[in-house]
């Protein structure tokens, strides 16, 4: 099929690069799979010190065009879903330019374990533990997110009566 693998992929992990600065991005294979359905395995961020373990890990990304969507709001819509371990991460996103970038996305979050990504807990600077699940939409000029975190915890900077975290069971966010 003379499918341009190594291209793609570099193209990828050079977008991944500038939507996520700081991050260095490696990608394992790129697929093309019928009917023009792109799947990207073992996406993995590391901190840009060279750290051993990656701050961001996708096992599976699939991103497919979305004919109606694109006929109905007359510009370029594609659906996507992300796979990390059990997690999955759905919706959409709306694309322009040249050369491409997104100008909106929506979609849901389902059973994403925050110790799978430990980005967060790196830019907060204290551990976190969790379930996340949500929803989330956005465009150049805001972006809203409704999440519920189940069973977590939050590591604490400085103890508090000889405790190093705080557990909760639930906690609701906007």
């Amino acid at each position: 099929w003379l499918f341009p693998q190594e291209a793609l992929q570099r193209l990828l992990v050079g977008y991944l690069n500038r939507a996520l600065p700081g991050l260095d991005w490696r990608v394992q294979a790129v697929t093309l799979r019928l009917p023009l359905t792109l799947k990207a395995d073992d996406l993995a961020g590391y901190a840009a010190g060279g750290e051993p373990r990656p701050l961001v890990r996708v096992d599976e990304l699939i991103l497919q065009p979305d004919w109606a969507g694109s006929v109905r709001t007359r510009s370029l819509r594609a659906d996507y879903s992300l796979h990390v371990d059990k997690g999955v991460v759905a919706g959409s996103l709306q694309l322009s330019g040249r050369p491409l970038h997104i100008t909106a996305v929506q979609g849901t979050a389902r059973g994403l374990q925050l110790a799978d990504c430990p980005l967060l807990a790196h830019g907060l600077g204290r551990e976190i533990r969790g379930q996340l699940s949500g929803t989330f939409a956005g465009d150049r000029d805001q972006f809203k997110a409704e999440g519920t975190l189940v069973e977590g915890r939050l590591g604490l900077k400085r103890p508090i009566l000889k405790h190093t975290e705080l557990p909760f069971a639930r906690m609701t966010m906007m």
